[in-house]
C-alpha cells in the first residue's frame, strides 16, 4: 500500500498500523494509540478499505482497534476558529520543559468543525516531528486555543520522544533573550540555546512586525538553521501569513 500513497501520508497516518486479525470478511487493523486510530478513521479508512478490497478481490470490510492498551489514551498553515476547550489538570513530570503547561494536551482539547484542520495538523507534527508539516503555522483570533495546541505538541513530544529537546517561547521572550544576549555579548550562547532543540514552538509571531531589522535577521537565521537540520518549527499568530 505504501507505493499507492505519498510519503507524508504514509509517515503520518499509515506506517504505524498493523494487521491484527481477519475474520468474517473483516480485516482488523491495529493502531498504536487512540489518537492515531481517530486520525486513520477520519482521514484514511476509505483509502485502506478500497486497497484491501482490491487486493482481496472481494468486498471485505475494515475495522480499527487500538493495539497498545498499556497507556491511557490522549485523545500547512491551519486556521483556528472555534472556542477553546477547558484543560484537564494533571501533575507534571519532573523533567518536563519548564515553559510547557502540562494541562494543555491533545486530550484536553476537543476540536470543533472549523478547527479540525489545525488540530489534525498539530497532531501530525507531534507524532512525526520534522517530517510532515514543517514549518507549521497556526493562526486565528486571540483566545481560540492556538497556545493550547502549541503546548499540546510540546507535551506529546516530551512524553513520547524523551530524547527530543522541546522549546516553547513567546515572541516577547525571544526578544528579551535577544536583547540580553546583545547586552552581555553572549549571542553564541543564545544561538546554541535555541538551535540545539529538536522542536521549537514560538507563540504570537505577529509581535515581530514592530521589531527592528536586527531582530528580524536573528529570527531568520534561527529559522534557517533549524529548518536546515530538519528540526520541527511551529508558529502561532492572530493573523494569516499573508497579512503579516
Amino acid at each position: 500500500m505504501r507505493g499507492n500513497t505519498s510519503e507524508a501520508v504514509w509517515s503520518a497516518g499509515l506506517s504505524t498500523l498493523r494487521l491484527v486479525d481477519y475474520r468474517d470478511n473483516t480485516l482488523v487493523i491495529g493502531a498504536p494509540n487512540h489518537i492515531q486510530l481517530q486520525r486513520v478513521q477520519q482521514r484514511y479508512l476509505p483509502l485502506i478499505t478500497a486497497h484491501a478490497r482490491e487486493v482481496a478481490g472481494i468486498p471485505i470490510d475494515v475495522a480499527l482497534t487500538v493495539t497498545d492498551t498499556t497507556t491511557a489514551p490522549t485523545p500547512p498553515s491551519a486556521p483556528l476558529d472555534d472556542e477553546p476547550t477547558p484543560a484537564t489538570v494533571f501533575a507534571p513530570s519532573v523533567d518536563r520543559p519548564a515553559r510547557l503547561d502540562p494541562r494543555m494536551t491533545f486530550d484536553s482539547f476537543v476540536p470543533g468543525s472549523s478547527n479540525r484542520l489545525a488540530f489534525a495538523a498539530a497532531q501530525s507534527v507531534a507524532e512525526t516531528p520534522g517530517r510532515t508539516y514543517n514549518p507549521l503555522m497556526i493562526y486565528g483570533n486571540s483566545g481560540l486555543g492556538k497556545t493550547h495546541l502549541l503546548h499540546a505538541i510540546g507535551n506529546y513530544v516530551h512524553e513520547n520522544y524523551p530524547d527530543r529537546k522541546v522549546l516553547y517561547v513567546s515572541t516577547e521572550t525571544f526578544l528579551n533573550d535577544f536583547i540580553r544576549a546583545i547586552q552581555t555579548r553572549t549571542q553564541l550562547a543564545l544561538h546554541a540555546r535555541y538551535r540545539e532543540n529538536d522542536v521549537v514552538l514560538i507563540d504570537d509571531i505577529q509581535f515581530m512586525e514592530t521589531r527592528g531589522e536586527t531582530f528580524h535577521e536573528e529570527i531568520f537565521h534561527t529559522y534557517n538553521a533549524l529548518h536546515g537540520e530538519g528540526k520541527q518549527i511551529v508558529l502561532t499568530s492572530d493573523r494569516s501569513p499573508r497579512d503579516l
